[in-house]
Parts: C-alpha cells; structure tokens; sequence
C-alpha cells in the first residue's frame, strides 16, 4: 500500500512538466496532434461493438505496464529506469506505456526520434482526457502487430476460437509476441525469446493472483 501511495506521488509529481506541455499543445490546436487525436478516437469507436475476454486487457497490463492505472499516459519512472539502463549498460529498454503503443500504432509512426517519442508521450496525455484506459486497451490488443500476416483481430482469432472466453494459455501466447513478433520462418533464436517471455508473463500471473 505505502509502495503504491510512493509511486503515485512520484509519478504525479514528474509527469506534471509534461502534462503541461501537453496541455499547452492542446489550447494550440496544432493540427498534426489534434488529427492524430481524432484518427486514435475513431479506432477505438470502429471497435466499440466488439467484446473481448476481460483477460486479455489484464494480462496485457502486467506483461506490457504494471503501472497502467496509476499513471496519466506516461510511465516516468519507466523512463528513469530507461535512461538508468542505457547510460550504465549501453542497452535500450522500453519505457512505453499501452496508451503510447496504441498512439504509435494509430500513427503509423516508428521512427527512432526523440521528436517521434516526445509526440507519442503528449499524445498519450492528451488521449486519456478523452477515452478510457480499458478502451484504449481493447483496442491496441485489436491493431497490434502480432508477426508475419499476424495482425490485430484477425491474427487473435487465429489463436483462439471465441475472443469473449480464452484461457490463459492463448492469451500469454498471443501477449507475448508484441515484444518478439512472430517471423514469416520460424527459427530457434524466436523460439526461445518468445517462450522466455512467456514464462515472464507466467510468473507475473502467478504473483499477482
């Protein structure tokens, strides 16, 4: 409870400077954001109707941003430990939140910029005035790349039979390839990431039932 009365705090207090931005870009109305904005709320409404296992969403959060209900778009202490982890180990880590998967998704927008990142994050923010977490949820598991000819709804159906009722096999085997997507040829090196994440996700729904 204290841990997570910390993490709110912390992550209300860091993300001020950005919500501010983000703020200010909205009284703007810059255009590029404000399309961007309307393109995001027409994908989640064009899924409005369809229903998913609430599974899903779960163990998306825990696998994808532990932190999804705590933070306003952006997961700064993320971000810290990002920054730690490429300064002492020289190594890229993730920081991003769903809604900023979602965001890039939407966009069509993967280039390695920090302009790229920064737009993503204000994006994020200003999204979640607007739409709800869980929707936006529903839909980035709707329009995410999965691999090769494996793409959103159509590649979760290729999984499983009846998206509202899934066990959690299938859904940790369909999580798991938003990190490693899975390949038009199947390798041993996929392989083996793809069920290390599996087992990571594994542990993560053990600890948290």
């Amino acid at each position: 409870m204290a841990k997570n009365t910390f993490f709110i705090i912390f992550l209300k207090i860091s993300s001020i400077p950005f919500i501010l931005i983000a703020n200010i870009i909205n009284l703007l109305n810059i255009k590029s954001f404000k399309d961007d904005i309307e393109k995001s709320l027409k994908t989640i409404d064009d899924f409005s109707n369809i229903k998913i296992d609430k599974r899903f969403i779960q163990i998306l959060i825990l696998a994808e941003d532990r932190r999804n209900k705590l933070h306003c778009g952006i997961d700064t202490i993320a971000i810290l430990r990002a920054i730690k982890v490429r300064i002492l180990n020289n190594k890229y880590q993730g920081a991003s939140t769903i809604e900023q998967q979602f965001i890039r998704v939407v966009t069509n927008r993967f280039e390695k910029t920090f302009y790229r990142k920064f737009r993503e994050q204000t994006l994020a923010i200003m999204l979640i005035k607007v739409a709800k977490k869980e929707d936006i949820a529903k839909s980035y598991l709707l329009i995410a790349y999965y691999g090769y000819n494996l793409t959103g709804l159509l590649a979760i159906e290729k999984f499983c039979n009846n998206i509202k009722d899934v066990n959690d096999e299938n859904i940790v085997e369909i999580v798991a390839r938003l990190k490693y997507p899975q390949p038009k040829n199947l390798n041993d090196i996929w392989l083996v990431k793809k069920n290390r994440r599996i087992l990571y996700i594994e542990e993560l729904i053990s600890k948290n039932k």
